[in-house]
């Protein structure tokens, strides 16, 4: 008897996973037994030079070569942050880069320093946080500097995508993240900007508007990049000529946010 039962149960059991097996996904789902899977974003198209070896050996000689001006550069800065405030030399955080890959991204500090697990808020041209060196450091992009440090060990490139935070939902562009691109210039004065907004409004403006804008405008500058348009970015970076007008229709033509800051505005 027990023998019998035995069969009978366990072909019960086959029955029932035959059936739960028959079962449309979508009714697990529905009911909550089952966590629906989030789709995998979908890679961003890159133009040929985007994805080229070209352009990898573009990036370290450009940095090599300006090595004799910029090392001396970074040291000077170091000395002024250790001395005009407390706390270490370089900011790290962890950012994503290609393919997905994790990696730490290194800036100069120019913010008054925090005990580590302190959250990370939006900064405006106002925050008092922003040391005096920090403000000049800003203002010039030097607190970007060390991430030559980034291109040669091969996580980021000089012109591309800005790196982006682990917990931004956004779409994957698979080429290393860049010191400079389409948006890092269009958003180049984005502390003035950010400063006009209600500071209880800052965090879902920032993303809701700002950040998925930042986005058009590197995918579509990716899509159509050669190494003339890079040698132009990088052009306007080292010059602060920062809203070409180029940019400028760029991110009107992507979705402005808003009057986009004029230089020395509030």
């Amino acid at each position: 008897m027990r023998d019998g039962e035995s069969r009978s149960s366990g072909g019960s059991r086959v029955r029932s996973a035959q059936a739960a097996a028959r079962k449309p996904l979508n009714e697990y789902y529905n009911s909550g037994a089952v966590a629906r899977p989030h789709p995998a974003p979908q890679a961003t198209p890159l133009s040929a030079w985007s994805r080229s070896g070209a352009k990898r050996f573009f990036d370290v000689a450009l940095v090599v070569a300006s090595l004799p001006i910029v090392a001396p550069a970074c040291l000077l800065i170091a000395i002024a942050i250790r001395i005009s405030s407390r706390g270490p030399v370089f900011f790290v955080q962890r950012r994503v880069g290609l393919h997905g890959a994790p990696f730490s991204i290194v800036k100069f500090r120019t913010m008054t320093h925090r005990a580590r697990g302190h959250k990370i808020c939006i900064t405006t041209i106002r925050d008092d946080q922003i040391t005096s060196v920090g403000r000049v450091l800003r203002a010039l992009k030097l607190d970007e500097l060390p991430q030559f440090f980034n291109v040669l060990r091969g996580e980021m490139s000089l012109v591309g995508p800005r790196p982006r935070v682990p917990k931004q939902p956004l779409g994957r562009i698979d080429c290393r993240p860049g010191i400079t691109g389409a948006a890092s210039l269009a958003f180049a004065r984005e502390e003035m900007l950010l400063a006009g907004i209600p500071a209880h409004q800052l965090p879902q403006y920032y993303a809701s508007r700002v950040i998925p804008l930042k986005q058009r405008l590197d995918e579509a500058y990716m899509l159509r990049a050669t190494l003339v348009s890079d040698l132009n970015l990088l052009f306007l970076t080292v010059f602060k000529v920062w809203l070409a007008p180029s940019l400028r229709q760029s991110v009107e033509k992507h979705g402005a946010v808003g009057a986009l800051p004029e230089e020395g505005c509030d």
